[in-house]
């Protein structure tokens, strides 16, 4: 099954909502990175988290988000585009055998930086505390706090023992208050959304279209009146990473005078890494030079 996405709104509760199906976009990542489970784990619904968020974006925009913490994980940073273009990292890759417990990952309170742009500017960014030891729950939290829209997610992800396909379900569903919000209905919902029922519901593979139908019915089980939506999809979502040969060598420019005159006198080639695809570049030493003299 390819991933998707979906949007909407909940009209009577003036609820938005977003549903994402991102199994493709989670096998390409862990793959890529080739991390271990628990890596893998936060990685994969960190990018979804970053796919739900994109409905939000106006045509041509990005979010990114780093979440720095404590912990072994170190950072984590996702950056999403309107398209649901997604690409993610974190700083360690292997963690298997370095934590006992999962609160052990990120340590205490972290740091979450947001940016909203698009080609030509910066539109928004901030900084909050990432207080939740979660990516996607501090994700959640900033949108709650810094931006005032009161908002929740849910990611379910199962993997495989297969090297080739080894995420075999991941999806999830945002849930975010817009202006008028009936907080008492959203608030039905999201202890619906948290429950056992709808976390075993959404962790099994779709088998039929309607299959957000079937998510919704349940997170509004608890409604007298079954409340109106309007649902509308969305571009698919896929990995994309954006680096280039161009962008990669911005970063020389970034290198100190000591630095550089060391490279020119080893004569040896620089090769640097993207840290979102791998995808390695390698550069001259009179490529290092020109790009410093720019």
């Amino acid at each position: 099954m390819n991933d998707f996405l979906y949007r909407g709104l909940i009209k009577d509760f003036n609820v938005r909502f977003a549903y994402a199906h991102t199994t493709k976009v989670s096998n390409d990542l862990v793959k890529t990175h080739q991390a271990c489970p628990l890596v893998s784990h936060i990685i994969s619904r960190a990018a979804t988290a970053g796919v739900l968020c994109s409905p939000t974006l106006g045509e041509g925009e990005h979010y990114s988000f780093t979440l720095s913490y404590p912990g072994p994980i170190g950072k984590v940073i996702i950056d999403a585009g309107s398209d649901a273009d997604v690409r993610a990292t974190a700083s360690s890759k292997q963690l298997m055998g370095t934590v006992e417990e999962e609160h052990e990952i990120y340590g205490d309170t972290g740091s979450l930086n947001f940016m909203k742009s698009d080609s030509r500017r910066v539109i928004n960014n901030g900084t909050c505390e990432a207080p939740l030891m979660d990516v996607v729950s501090d994700i959640a939290f900033y949108f709650s706090v810094s931006e005032q829209l009161e908002t929740d997610m849910y990611i379910a992800i199962g993997f495989n023992p297969d090297p080739e396909n080894p995420v075999e379900i991941c999806q999830g569903i945002l849930l975010q208050a817009m202006p008028d919000c009936d907080h008492e209905g959203l608030e039905r919902m999201r202890k619906v959304l948290h429950s056992d029922e709808f976390k075993a519901l959404i962790a099994k593979k779709p088998e039929l279209d309607n299959n957000f139908e079937i998510l919704i019915k349940e997170l509004l089980k608890d409604e007298e009146v079954q409340p109106e939506y309007e649902i509308y999809s969305a571009p698919n979502p896929r990995f994309e990473c954006n680096c280039s040969r161009d962008k990669t060598m911005r970063i020389l420019k970034t290198l100190g005078p000591a630095d550089v005159k060391d490279i020119v006198e080893k004569k040896e080639n620089v090769k640097v890494a993207c840290q979102f695809c791998s995808e390695t570049y390698e550069f001259t030493p009179e490529d290092v030079q020109n790009a410093t003299k720019l």
